[in-house]
């Protein structure tokens, strides 16, 4: 804290040291533009990981509705053709729609590691200044939080793998 004295109206005023950052929040000096740069950057990336989190546990659900249809299905029991070309079709989408949940969950487990990476940094960057190591812990929250759920869409595709290879062991999709 540093207290000054207006000489014209003999008002005390306090200005307030956040470690190149100003009391209104800007950003001072080249590090605290760096730092306001990476700080932004990584809760842009957390915000993309939440995003992208949120719309696969959408196509989750509607896996699960796909498996809890095939499950319904046997391809050695339906009467018509009809019938049985619509097993298959659904198994084959539900093979595909589990193929493209895997490949995606390794490109996320991959930008999740990217991110891990940006908070380790920017912890020792921000480590002199309260309020950009406070923005730091609620970007970690967040991302916890995504995690968290992305730990469940990773669980539910194992799954997924499971009855798939049931379905192919069995011959229903083949």
């Amino acid at each position: 804290w540093i207290r000054t004295m207006d000489t014209q109206s003999g008002e005390d005023t306090v200005d307030i040291d956040l470690g190149g950052v100003s009391s209104s929040g800007e950003a001072i000096g080249a590090l605290g533009d760096d730092i306001v740069t990476v700080l932004t950057g990584l809760e842009l990336n957390v915000a993309c990981f939440s995003e992208k989190v949120a719309n696969f546990s959408n196509f989750v659900m509607h896996l699960e509705t796909l498996g809890f249809e095939l499950e319904g299905l046997d391809l050695e029991k339906e009467d018509n053709d009809v019938d049985n070309m619509d097993c298959v079709g659904k198994f084959l989408e539900f093979d595909l729609l589990c193929g493209v949940l895997g490949s995606e969950i390794v490109e996320l487990d991959r930008f999740l590691d990217t991110l891990h990476a940006e908070i380790a940094d920017s912890g020792e960057r921000v480590a002199s200044c309260k309020t950009w190591q406070d923005k730091l812990v609620d970007s970690e929250q967040c991302l916890r939080q995504s995690e968290m759920q992305f730990s469940e869409i990773k669980k539910q595709s194992a799954s997924f793998e499971r009855t798939l290879s049931s379905y192919k062991r069995r011959g229903n999709g083949m």
